[in-house]
């Protein structure tokens, strides 16, 4: 699957927070997040893996109780299940990387 800058189609995951999905299979999901300085996402958790890549900006990641600072070319993998937070100290972009793919963004992908 090939995604080219057309075929992006960015949401508002909430004010402050812009979500692409970008190339995706049902095995693996590419994902572009940008947050305003300031933006917190509430810890939450999911049955996917999930590996994090700091594009630019830094964000202060919690991990169930631990929290560390991620600045731009710093990453993470998270595990499955695992309670994690994201709050944006500076404007960011981060790349998600999702295994298996999340169906519940499906709605949100470019067509395949």
């Amino acid at each position: 699957m090939i995604v080219q800058n057309g075929d992006r189609r960015p949401r508002d995951l909430q004010p402050g927070v812009l979500h692409t999905v970008l190339a995706y299979s049902d095995d693996l999901m590419l994902c572009e997040v940008c947050f305003e300085e300031g933006i917190s996402l509430a810890e939450h958790s999911h049955p996917h893996q999930q590996a994090m890549y700091v594009v630019e900006g830094s964000v202060e990641l919690s991990l169930g109780s631990e929290k560390r600072v991620l600045a731009a070319g710093d990453s993470c993998s998270i595990a499955a299940d695992l309670a994690h937070g994201v709050k944006a100290l500076t404007k960011a972009r981060v790349l998600d990387v999702f295994t298996p793919a999340r169906q519940d963004f499906y709605p949100f992908a470019p067509a395949r």
